[in-house]
């Protein structure tokens, strides 16, 4: 469920998918941050980043806490390119 930078979440919270690709040691990865308001749960917060995290692919790049009590989150996952490969012989079925 990837929202694109105009949504709002289910919760309430403001989705920013950004659709660069960000390379960091050699690895390619593609960002999505948004924020969460104070009036979200920590509960709530630990289930939304445990389903993206478990369904999406997506990992933890940073949270911040602000003294309002609203949260700024950046998920990251990584992009796998899989390049197509034929062998010398072989030929393409038709």
């Amino acid at each position: 469920m990837d929202l694109c930078w105009c949504c709002v979440g289910p919760l309430g919270y403001i989705c920013g998918y950004i659709p660069s690709i960000v390379s960091v040691n050699g690895m390619e990865y593609e960002f999505q941050r948004f924020q969460l308001p104070r009036t979200i749960s920590r509960a709530a917060v630990r289930r939304l980043l445990t389903e993206r995290a478990e369904y999406g692919g997506w990992e933890l790049a940073r949270l911040r806490l602000y003294a309002d009590g609203s949260r700024k989150v950046e998920l990251r996952r990584c992009i796998i390119r899989v390049q197509r490969q034929l062998l010398p012989d072989a030929r393409p079925m038709v």
